[in-house]
């Protein structure tokens, strides 16, 4: 969009955060991604229109409070439209001043490989305790693979190789995780729990979504089984 960015990584220099932002060139304005334990004093500190993403759910990563409810930002954006109402409610902002901003990714790096599909069923991301269970269950129906810290070019290639990938949430809220982006960015059939609201994907379209447990093992088996419309449903998901 025309706008040059000056990116500090605050956790990595979170001790001399203050030094590092007084290096970086002027700039215009300020925006705030994720924001754990940023120092609040700073944000007083900075003269300049101050923006917020709560890249993270409201209802599971509590540490966002102190900056959602502190008062210092033009505009704050969040993850869903829960999030959104969650903040309202609390009295926190007014509803004029957040929007949700969903992820996304970047077709420089998720996109489709031409590699065989040799891996049933991939599961990729933190293993949580909800994720475990669930992924323990599974694994008794089908074979399994899961991959836990793998990224970038690594993760591009699991991905490509898998026939079905899960999105399995952490914890029992509704959400479209960026692994959701990822996923049919690289041209990948997504199984999916049922996603938060303001997803813009379209169910039995773009990807399956699933109402429990026992209904994705159901659609794993369904769709092991029948390659045309798995591939023709990740299509679709990489065309949206």
């Amino acid at each position: 969009i025309g706008v040059e960015t000056s990116c500090v990584d605050y956790r990595k220099y979170r001790k001399e955060i203050v030094e590092r932002i007084l290096q970086t060139p002027t700039f215009d304005y300020l925006f705030l991604q994720r924001g754990d334990y940023f120092p609040i004093e700073l944000l007083r500190a900075v003269r300049r229109p101050k923006f917020f993403w709560a890249s993270e759910l409201v209802s599971r990563n509590r540490d966002q409070d102190r900056l959602l409810s502190c008062g210092l930002f033009d505009h704050t954006f969040v993850h869903t439209n829960a999030c959104k109402e969650t903040v309202v409610r609390n009295g926190w902002l007014q509803e004029s001043q957040i929007t949700v901003l969903l992820n996304g990714f970047d077709p420089k790096i998720h996109h489709p490989l031409s590699i065989e599909k040799d891996i049933d069923v991939l599961f990729i991301g933190n293993m949580l305790k909800r994720r475990k269970e669930w992924t323990d269950e599974i694994r008794k129906n089908c074979s399994l693979h899961t991959a836990v810290g793998i990224y970038g070019d690594e993760m591009v290639k699991l991905i490509n190789r898998a026939k079905i990938v899960l999105n399995i949430h952490s914890e029992e809220f509704p959400d479209t995780e960026t692994r959701v982006f990822e996923v049919l960015g690289c041209r990948s059939f997504l199984l999916t729990e049922k996603l938060s609201v303001e997803n813009p994907f379209t169910d039995r379209k773009h990807l399956i979504e699933c109402v429990d447990l026992e209904d994705m093992i159901r659609q794993i088996q369904y769709y092991l089984e029948h390659d045309a419309e798995r591939e023709q449903i990740a299509e679709q998901g990489y065309i949206e």
